[in-house]
C-alpha cells in the first residue's frame, strides 16, 4: 500500500475539486480544572481529519489473501508518520495531560480518517465584570499546516457539528463552573496554515 506512497507530497484532488479537502471537527470529552488565579483551562478534545488519497485505496477482495473484506481497516498510529497528513499545533497550549492517542482508519477508496485525543492546557482570559452573572469564554486555538494552493479545510459536509458534546455528557469537570456550549470555526488561512478556533462557553 506504501511502496509508491510519497509522504511529503499531498494527493491528487478529486475529480472536478482543484485542492485536496480536509474535513475537521472536534468533541469536547472532559473539562479537568479551570483556574482564574493562573488563568488556563484544561480540557481533554477529541479532533478528527478527514480528506481523501486515492494513492491508498486497497481491493478488499485481494488484499490479506482474500480475507480482508471490510471497507474500513484501522492502523497503528505509527504508520502516520508514513503517509502524507495535515501537521497541527494548538497555538495557545501552555502544556499537556494524560496521554494522547491517535486513530488511523483507511477506507478502500482511499479516504483517511485521523482521531486524535489529548489532553490541552490552555491560557484562557477571564472577565468578572458581571459576577456572579458572569460568562466566560475559553478557547483551543488549532493552527493546521498544509500547502495552501493544494490543501483546503473545511467543515464537515454531512451536516455534523464542528465540536460538540458527547451525547452522554462530559466525562467529568469541575463543580464551579457548566458548560454553556461549544462551537469551532476555521478560520481564514494566513501563508501556509489555518487558524481552527475550539471555543467553550461557561457559567
Amino acid at each position: 500500500m506504501l511502496a509508491s506512497h510519497d509522504e511529503y507530497s499531498p494527493p491528487a484532488p478529486q475529480s472536478g475539486q482543484t485542492t485536496v479537502m480536509v474535513e475537521v471537527s472536534g468533541e469536547l470529552e472532559l473539562i479537568k480544572s479551570v483556574s482564574e488565579p493562573t488563568g488556563t483551562i484544561e480540557m481533554a478534545i477529541q479532533h478528527t481529519m478527514t480528506w481523501p488519497d486515492s494513492r491508498l485505496a486497497f481491493n478488499t477482495t485481494t488484499r490479506n489473501n482474500g480475507c480482508f473484506d471490510h471497507e474500513r481497516a484501522v492502523f497503528p498510529s505509527a504508520m502516520l508518520s508514513e503517509v502524507w497528513h495535515p501537521e497541527y499545533s494548538f497555538l495557545n497550549a501552555i502544556g499537556s495531560f494524560g496521554t494522547a492517542s491517535t486513530f488511523l482508519v483507511f477506507k478502500n477508496d482511499g479516504e483517511v480518517t485521523v482521531t486524535i485525543r489529548e489532553g490541552v492546557s490552555a491560557t484562557c482570559i477571564f472577565d468578572f465584570k458581571k459576577m456572579p452573572f458572569d460568562e466566560q469564554t475559553c478557547y483551543a486555538r488549532m493552527l493546521l499546516n498544509a500547502p495552501s494552493k493544494m490543501v483546503a479545510f473545511t467543515a464537515p459536509t454531512t451536516g455534523q457539528e464542528l465540536f460538540k458534546i458527547p451525547t452522554g455528557g462530559l466525562l467529568g469537570g469541575t463543580t464551579e463552573w457548566t458548560v454553556l456550549g461549544t462551537n469551532m470555526t476555521v478560520g481564514e488561512r494566513s501563508g501556509e496554515s489555518v487558524l481552527c478556533s475550539l471555543t467553550v462557553c461557561l457559567y
